[in-house]
């Protein structure tokens, strides 16, 4: 058993540091929330951005 000490901590250690990674990947995605326009036109009017309507892609007919 005494072999395997360094193995088996090591072991346990990968586990625990993965299932905390695990649980920051979670965090992070339920943290993304869509942004509504009122609050994206208020954040692009303070950086100084101008917003411009998306045009439906037309084909280019020449």
């Amino acid at each position: 058993m005494i072999k395997d000490r360094r193995f088996l901590i090591g072991l346990g250690a990968g586990i625990v540091l993965g299932g905390l990674l695990l649980q920051l990947c979670l965090i992070g995605q339920r943290s993304i929330e869509p942004i509504s326009d009122t609050e994206l036109r208020r954040a692009a009017e303070q950086a100084g951005y101008k917003l411009v309507p998306q045009q439906p892609a037309s084909s280019n007919n020449k």
